[in-house]
């Protein structure tokens, strides 16, 4: 199950961690928390023009999910009550290996602070994810 803290301190309604696959491609759903199975089955990221930046390695705050330029699901964040993202890449040695996604109900324009704080998080759990997949790797040699 995913873990609520960093919805909680960042004072957020739902979250998603998405990783890249072994092609660098496609990012795969690996943990959720606050979203229907509607919600999370809508379809890839991985045309959203939100994902073309997180992929360079930059956060992209989206104000209103629901007409912005930036997503492509607008029927499917309006059914599910999602109004801003703030979205940062996973990185490990500035690659970036999936993104972070924090979703609020209402709009909200995501201060420095706060994108600051995000991509911090990002960069530690990238470092931990990196780390559990190369032990994976290990383990089955």
């Amino acid at each position: 199950m995913y873990n609520r803290k960093i919805p909680e301190i960042i004072g957020v309604d739902a979250a998603t961690i998405r990783l890249l696959d072994a092609s660098g491609k496609n990012l795969k759903l690996k943990a959720a928390y606050g979203l229907s199975q509607a919600y999370l089955a809508r379809g890839p990221l991985d045309e959203e023009l939100a994902t073309y930046y997180l992929k360079k390695g930059e956060p992209v705050v989206i104000p209103d999910a629901k007409t912005d330029v930036y997503t492509i699901y607008h029927k499917e964040a309006q059914a599910e009550g999602i109004s801003s993202i703030l979205a940062v890449p996973i990185t490990v040695l500035d690659e970036t290996i999936g993104i972070l996604r924090l979703l609020k109900e209402e709009i909200h324009y995501f201060s420095t602070a706060e994108i600051n704080f995000a991509m911090a998080v990002a960069e530690q759990g990238g470092v931990a994810i990196q780390r559990a997949l190369d032990y994976s790797k290990l383990k089955k040699i």
